[in-house]
Formats: structure tokens, sequence, C-alpha cells
């Protein structure tokens, strides 16, 4: 009797140990964070996680639906904010989980950038967010959810490190874009991002005015720009004429993706866009610039 006592003690203590807190996040780059941080003693979910798949396309069937209707007030949601994953705040009403909104945890308002996983300091301060959570909600592994919190961060640190690097090789580089989806990780590297209202507008889904066309032409065919940052994830007509107007300009493309590629982590998909932009920039000559002009933002 005594060990079959001591069995099933040890065998609640085991299923006790793994997976106290669910974890929801609408995309998988926050799923993946949440992982790292929670280890063992979480389980995860994410809604959005195929880096082929138009996120702003999306919308909420019923198994989501029912998925989050089953989080408990110890769980944990995660989402955007700043109007990217509207589907997922509109449905927050049909949760009892704590939400993390990484919008509003770094006071981003609706009309900003909303792609805030390219932002290092917005994600350090979600992924303390978490952490906090984490240890208000399951106390008993604070020490665990410590030391991966400081082990993420480390990492978020030594990619901050690589940028101050980079950004001292190429000050000012004039470089353009189809839309901001690395706008804050361009931004971080010191370059001068043109043809903003360009990428504004395909971003909000609207036709970009005769002006701002013209000009994002101008500066692929003049060789104002070395470098054109293409979203793969979104296929556009008019994108994909500026990627192929850029191609037989022979200015530089680097692809970037709003969702992570299931082979990586949050980590390693962060450096493989630094890694990208850093070795295409070297493998070009930049000595065909003409004078860089003053971005615009309308």
């Amino acid at each position: 009797m005594r060990r079959f006592i001591l069995f099933l003690a040890l065998t609640l203590m085991a299923i006790s140990a793994y997976a106290n807190i669910h974890i929801v996040a609408a995309e998988n780059m926050y799923g993946n964070i949440a992982q790292a941080l929670g280890g063992k003693n979480v389980s995860v979910s994410s809604i959005l996680n195929n880096p082929n798949q138009d996120p702003h396309l999306f919308s909420a069937d019923p198994k989501t639906v029912k998925l989050l209707n089953s989080l408990s007030s110890e769980d944990i949601m995660i989402v955007n904010g700043a109007d990217y994953d509207p589907w997922a705040v509109n449905l927050l009403n049909d949760t009892k989980a704590q939400v993390i909104n990484v919008a509003k945890v770094n006071n981003v308002t609706t009309g900003s950038n909303p792609h805030l996983w390219y932002n290092l300091a917005y994600v350090e301060s979600f992924a303390k967010t978490l952490a906090g959570i984490l240890i208000k909600n399951d106390p008993s592994h604070q020490a665990e959810y410590q030391k991966n919190l400081d082990n993420f961060l480390d990492k978020t640190n030594q990619l901050q490190q690589q940028i101050n690097v980079l950004k001292t090789h190429y000050p000012n580089l004039p470089i353009t874009a189809t839309e901001p989806v690395a706008g804050y990780l361009l931004d971080a590297l010191g370059f001068n991002v043109l043809d903003q209202g360009f990428q504004l507008s395909i971003m909000n889904d609207t036709e970009p005015s005769a002006k701002d066309r013209a000009q994002i032409i101008d500066d692929l065919k003049s060789h104002k720009v070395v470098l054109l940052v293409y979203n793969e994830q979104v296929k556009d007509p008019t994108t994909d004429m500026i990627k192929e107007i850029a191609m037989n300009a022979n200015i530089a493309i680097v692809g970037v993706s709003e969702l992570m590629p299931p082979d990586m982590n949050y980590i390693s998909w962060y450096q493989a866009n630094l890694n990208s932009i850093n070795t295409t920039i070297k493998n070009r000559k930049l000595t065909n610039l003409i004078e860089p002009r003053t971005p615009t933002t309308a």
C-alpha cells in the first residue's frame, strides 16, 4: 500500500511538473519566445505559424475560438496589437486567460509600424512582462523562469551588439523596401530608408500614389539605393513589379518574412536576417551610388 501511495504521489508530482500553464500566441515568434522562457512548465500553441501564409488575410475559425475558450485564468494569451492582428484582439472577450498585448506593453499606438518583433527593445520588454506573469502564476519555478529570461536577454544583447557594429560600417546607407516589415531593424542599423510613403501604402493595403510609385522606381533605376528589402510573405502585383525592376537594375534584394520559419527560433531567425543584410551589402560595390536624397514619409 505504501508503495502504491508513493507511486501515486510521484506520478502526480511528475504531471504537475509539466505544462502547468497553457500559452496561446497569435504569432509564432511570440510563441517561440514563450516556450524559451517557460520551458517544460508551459505548453504553447501558436495560431499563425506558416511563413508562406499572408497574415493579413487570416480570420479566426471555430477551432481557434474553441482554443481560446478552453484557457483558464492561470493561462496566457499573447497578441501583437497595434492593429496587426485585430482578429485576435477581437477574440479576447472569449478567453479567461491573462492577456499580453505587446503593443500596449511598449506604449505603441495604432498607426505605428506594427511589426514589433523586429525591435529588440520591444521584444525584451515583452519577455520581461511574460516572465513576470509566469513567476506570479507559478512561483515554485521562479528560479527557472528567471534563468531562462536572463539567457534570452543575453542573446538579444548579443544581437544588439552586432547591430551597433554594423551601424558604424554602413552609416546612412540609402536603401528602400516594399513595406516596413523590417523597418525597426533597418532603422536600428542606421540606414537611410527611402520611399516610406510607398511602403505605408502597401502595408495598409492601399494603392500607392503615382508620385510615390514613380519615386521608388526612379530610386531603383537611377541607383539611388543599394538594397531593396522585400516582403516574401505577401504577394502583390505592385511589389512584384518593384522587385523585378530592382533585379533588372542590378539592385541587391533581401527577402524578409512576417512570421518565423518553422525550423528556426526567434534568436536564430533574427540572426539570419542580420546576416542576410550584412552579407548582401558586403558583396555589392557601393561606388555606383549617386548623392542620396532625404527620405520622404508621405
